[in-house]
């Protein structure tokens, strides 16, 4: 039996406090909780359960669905904070300890990106540090694909990110025009692959016409949560057309250049923008 992952284990013992299952290939023997049994189990049959261990170390079964399993990737939420390292929510009964050299960097109810690993006493253990662990692309990644990426990992040039769960790229700070909270997943797009492997990536499909009308959207969205109005025009601060539409000073020049044109806004000197209604 390996803990962190999934078995087919039959039913062999019923007992006051849970089941017994076998694997039968070892014939190797797990304690599947009472809370966990399902209603109806049957002796002999099979039933299909995650592998762990519990406080005193022992492997236990549950019929609970982890958030991950070993050897995946995955955004999980720090319950606490200890002197060696923090707590996550699997998903299940029992919290996965993440061991760290800081573990006071982070605090209850940040996301932190994850590998789900064994320790030297096969121990179920998250280790941070996933770049490691993803793959090089395969050049046949076309760009302007859609992909899901999840940031894991800031720096002085931009974010780190997991892309479609495997792969590594960057999403560069000229690609970003607001703070990405790290550990949550998003849709973006593949700018380039390099020959390295690694993915450039950008938050827009193109500055063709896809991009353009994401550009749209998000200056559109911005005007209707102001009210319709936006003190901004096209000689407005980089920083406060970022800070308010999520677009860099060329993409809102773009996307109010062509909500002029399609008669959805005007500009009124002095006051900014308004939405025609």
């Amino acid at each position: 039996m390996k803990i962190g992952t999934y078995q087919r284990l039959k039913a062999i013992k019923f007992l006051d406090f849970g089941v017994y299952l076998l694997e039968e290939l070892t014939q190797e023997e797990v304690l599947l909780p009472k809370r966990y049994v399902p209603e109806g189990l049957e002796m002999g049959a099979m039933l299909e359960v995650f592998l762990y261990t519990d406080s005193e170390d022992r492997p236990v079964a549950t019929t609970l669905k982890p958030k991950a399993i070993l050897g995946e990737v995955a955004a999980l939420e720090v319950v606490s904070v200890s002197e060696r390292g923090c707590y996550l929510d699997l998903g299940i009964a029992k919290d996965i300890f993440m061991p760290c050299k800081n573990p006071y960097s982070f605090h209850e109810g940040q996301k932190v990106v994850v590998r789900l690993d064994l320790d030297k006493e096969k121990r179920l253990i998250a280790r941070i540090g996933v770049k490691n662990y993803l793959q090089n692309a395969p050049v046949t990644l076309r760009p302007f694909t859609e992909v899901e990426i999840l940031p894991f990992e800031w720096s002085t040039l931009g974010y780190g990110c997991m892309v479609n769960g495997r792969y590594f790229g960057m999403l560069f700070n000229n690609e970003t025009f607001e703070k990405l909270p790290l550990g949550e997943a998003r849709k973006g797009y593949i700018k380039a692959v390099r020959p390295d492997g690694k993915i450039d990536l950008s938050l827009r499909k193109s500055q063709g016409a896809g991009g353009l009308k994401e550009e749209l959207e998000k200056l559109m969205k911005a005007l209707q949560s102001a009210g319709g109005k936006l003190e901004l025009h096209y000689d407005s601060d980089p920083d406060e057309i970022s800070k308010i539409t999520g677009l860099s000073k060329k993409g809102f020049k773009r996307a109010l250049g062509e909500a002029i044109r399609s008669q959805k806004v005007e500009l009124v000197a002095g006051k900014g923008i308004e939405q025609i209604r």
